[in-house]
């Protein structure tokens, strides 16, 4: 990272001298450590830069921190392999007790970083937040900051806002729910003081003429006007508003413009919307595969878990998925998309009314025909014994996250749970703020072990600890997928790895082996620490012995509140 560490405001001070003139090398080993905590494998030069980087003067170059690489490999700290130059990692036992974020709780070693123009909250802050604001900085303050889900976005929208306060500007954020309102509230609010953050909307009507911060519902955002002053828009979960209706909202008064997603592109016309408004491309991206490298996030093994239709069901499948190619056909014939989620959306909008009754008719059938069978695949009673099978695995987790399509499945899945002797509830749609709060704190707690829900879980709550998910329906949207994982892949308080379960129909438009979750299986397969595919004739004994616990993963800090969003207590 290109910017420095003053010595004043850094634990680790330029290297000191003794009356021998030799150096005193402890800050220097430690700052090895972390170098190689956060980068393994990395060669002398690639660790001289690292150290600088955290502030530390090294006098000798290159050949001091050679002298100090082979010290501390005599004293069993580091270890080396043979490649010109030598590549250095820590040795097991180190990397267990120096992990990146470890080190960074305990030196604060990011702590009163300058940044460019940016006036510092004080916080402590990952490596990738830094760059993240680095890049937003460097792109004029306008873009986005694409991050998977538990790295931690928000902490970088504080960052944001903290500074543009410093300015003398105003901020206004803007997220697509009343438990995203909640919840950036309560963050806010931690650091700033309720004296300068409002809301907008259901009750509240805080403007920014008498509250610094406010955060607000896209839906009320246009009731919050500049009113002349700088300011910063932060729009969350920015992905969901380049709907023709949502991009509305986005006000063009604020200049600096901060969107955080985990999948920006949309794959439809809302791209070119959110283009216009933030930029074509995230100015700063954090995939899986770094954030698991800098144990941001937890690694994790994953299994795709076959299950076969029964005779009636598979004869139900095949009789609703000609129908619905019936009316495909007559719609790409009118020129409807042949991208699959785009024809969806056009063909949902074509049902409601069409000026050629042909179209609407087709347009219907479709519609129909896609729900019918997607309630089908996701209510089958193999997915359900899948489930009664994994049952000592559910009772070995720490919390699992049953992931379903439907509401009904959802609620099924919470009672077959329950009646196992795994306290479960359900979460859908219907339930109000006050009872999934409830819920969510019974699952907390560990009044409930287990939390089954349709989409509710995908984006924009707050899910508490879980190592254990279960996808009972897959989704061919890589976006929905990435956010589920995300739900059980943050650190945990035991150093417990994740488990995630990918139940699949096999034959059918869940089948990975037909193309299904392409996109996604292409991203996650590399990264996983183990996966493994079992059919549906496999043994749920060898099943369950895959999916036993591990405690070989990272853990938070002490400061690490399990949030959705790394948050760290005030300094």
């Amino acid at each position: 990272m290109s910017a420095a560490v003053t010595a004043e405001a850094h634990p680790l001070r330029p290297l000191r001298r003794n009356e021998s003139g030799e150096p005193e090398t402890a800050s220097l080993d430690h700052a090895i450590k972390v170098a190689l905590a956060s980068n393994p494998w990395s060669d002398k030069r690639e660790i001289l830069r690292q150290v600088r980087d955290l502030g530390l003067g090294v006098d000798g170059g290159t050949r001091e921190l050679n002298s100090r690489l082979y010290q501390l490999e005599r004293a069993g700290e580091v270890r080396h392999r043979g490649e010109a130059p030598p590549q250095w990692c820590l040795t097991a036992p180190q990397s267990a007790s120096l992990s990146l974020r470890s080190a960074l709780a305990s030196a604060e070693l990011v702590r009163g970083r300058s940044h460019g123009s940016f006036e510092r909250t004080g916080f402590p802050l990952r490596p990738w937040q830094l760059d993240a604001l680095e890049k937003w900085e460097e792109a004029g303050r306008v873009g986005v900051v694409q991050a998977v889900t538990g790295t931690g976005k928000t902490m970088v929208g504080i960052e944001a806002a903290h500074a543009e306060l410093a300015r003398g500007g105003k901020v206004l954020v803007v997220v697509p729910t009343r438990a995203l309102v909640r919840q950036w509230d309560r963050s806010l609010v931690e650091y700033f003081g309720a004296a300068r953050v409002g809301r907008r909307g259901d009750g509240h009507r805080d403007t920014l003429c008498v509250k610094d911060i406010v955060v607000t519902t896209v839906h009320s955002a246009p009731f919050v006007p500049l009113d002349g002053s700088s300011g910063l828009l932060i729009a969350d979960e920015c992905h969901r508003y380049g709907s023709e209706s949502w991009s509305e909202h986005l006000n063009t008064q604020f200049e600096a413009r901060l969107g955080l997603s985990a999948t920006y592109a949309r794959g439809d016309d809302g791209d070119a919307r959110l283009a216009k408004y933030f930029g074509p491309e995230p100015v700063f991206e954090i995939d899986y595969r770094r954030a698991i490298r800098e144990e941001v996030v937890t690694s994790f093994r994953l299994a795709f878990i076959g299950v076969r239709l029964s005779q009636s069901e598979q004869a139900q499948y095949d009789q609703l998925s000609r129908r619905g190619g019936q009316a495909r056909k007559v719609l790409e014939q009118h020129g409807f998309s042949k991208c699959h989620d785009e024809l969806m959306r056009q063909a949902s909008a074509a049902a409601k009314g069409h000026a050629d009754p042909h179209v609407q008719q087709a347009a219907r059938r479709l519609v129909g025909s896609f729900n019918k069978r997607r309630a089908l695949l996701a209510d089958t009673d193999a997915k359900r014994q899948c489930l009664r099978d994994l049952e000592p695995a559910i009772a070995q987790a720490k919390g699992t996250l049953i992931f379903t399509q439907t509401k009904n499945a959802a609620v099924d899945a919470a009672q077959l749970l329950s009646n196992l002797g795994h306290p479960a509830g359900a979460i859908y749609g219907e339930l109000d703020g006050e009872q999934r709060e409830q819920m969510l704190d019974a699952f907390r707690s560990g009044v409930r072990t287990a939390l089954a829900a349709p989409r509710v879980l995908d984006e924009g709550i707050d899910v508490p600890e879980a190592d254990l998910g279960v996808v009972v329906s897959a989704s061919n949207s890589r976006r929905q997928m990435i956010q589920r994982m995300g739900r059980v892949l943050r650190l945990k308080t035991d150093g417990r790895i994740a488990r995630l379960v990918v139940l699949y129909a096999e034959g059918t438009t869940e089948d990975p082996a037909k193309g299904a979750l392409s996109e996604y299986t292409s991203m996650v397969w590399d990264v996983a620490d183990e996966a493994r595919v079992f059919p549906s004739f496999a043994s749920s004994r060898d099943i369950v012995e895959f999916l036993k616990p591990k405690l070989t993963g990272p853990k938070p800090p002490p400061h690490d509140r399990g949030s959705a969003d790394w948050f760290p207590l005030r300094p």
